[in-house]
């Protein structure tokens, strides 16, 4: 079973759809229409977002791992909080209702569970 493959060109008046359109000679002898990289674009888009997850889940781990190892007030705060989501949740809320002036006010204040008063102020009415 032999099969041949060539390109068709369209003809007068006829557009493409950004596919490559291959006529394939089957072994019956009838000739079928294969459009080839039609649904291809969709799998490498979803190749391609898997892959930028992937990226993006490793760069986090690694930036993770880095202040693990070389910052104090952050290893500090991830004992406070115990497990890492919680640290990670209490990070997302303090941070949706103050703004904090550094990274050592934030980290302290998870530590201590409380803001200083100059960031509590912006809670006041």
């Amino acid at each position: 079973m032999k099969a041949d493959f060539y390109l068709r060109r369209h003809e007068n008046g006829e557009r493409g759809c950004g596919t490559t359109e291959v006529k394939q000679a089957t072994a019956v002898g009838g000739d079928r229409l294969v459009v080839a990289a039609a649904g291809a674009e969709v799998v490498a888009k979803l190749v391609i977002v898997a892959m930028m997850f992937a990226a993006t889940n490793l760069l986090a781990f690694a930036l993770h791992t880095v202040c693990d190892c070389l910052e104090q007030l952050w290893t500090e705060a991830r004992t406070a909080k115990r497990a890492r989501t919680r640290f990670f949740e209490h990070i997302r809320t303090i941070t949706a209702y103050l703004v904090f002036p550094d990274w050592t006010t934030l980290m302290q204040t998870l530590i201590d569970s409380k803001p200083p008063p100059h960031v509590e102020a912006q809670l006041a009415p």
